[in-house]
């Protein structure tokens, strides 16, 4: 789950390389990248076995998501909103801790699978809400044209 995020940011700003037409620019390090990722798995996956893997390419994908981030941000006048990042941070740090919680002391059948994953769901989206991550009228607006 931790890679998972940070593929997230590896693949947005991977594609914003290419909208900035930097894609040889990038090539060194996703070069550097697999030729560290082949070490670490070579290195982790005998002695610790998946659990090596899994903490190899968080690694792994740390790295490029840092090398193609950091081009982007030298590369263009974007600056992302910090505030935000914090606000979604806090809210997926909170939903998760409430699932995790609760799951580590029910006995979670299909049932319970579903009603865990939406209050996680109706928990993360009202700490966004109550904490401005996403404004209340942009809310209403696209709630408006759903119908």
């Amino acid at each position: 789950m931790i890679a998972n995020t940070v593929v997230f940011f590896g693949i947005l700003f991977g594609h914003a390389i290419v909208g900035i037409n930097k894609q040889r620019a990038i090539l060194p390090a996703y070069i550097v990248t697999a030729v560290a990722t082949f070490i670490l798995y070579f290195l982790t996956i005998p002695r610790f076995g998946a659990v090596g893997a899994a903490w190899s390419t968080v690694a792994s994908e740390t790295m490029i998501a840092t090398m193609t981030t950091t081009m982007v941000l030298r590369h263009t006048k974007f600056s992302p909103r910090w505030r935000n990042a914090l606000v979604y941070l806090l809210a997926a740090v909170v939903m998760t801790l409430g699932v995790w919680w609760t799951a580590a002391r029910v006995d979670v059948g299909h049932g319970l699978l579903i009603a865990l994953v939406l209050g996680g769901v109706v928990v993360y989206g009202a700490i966004v809400v109550a904490l401005g991550g996403i404004k209340k009228e942009t809310l209403r607006t696209l709630l408006s044209r759903a119908q």
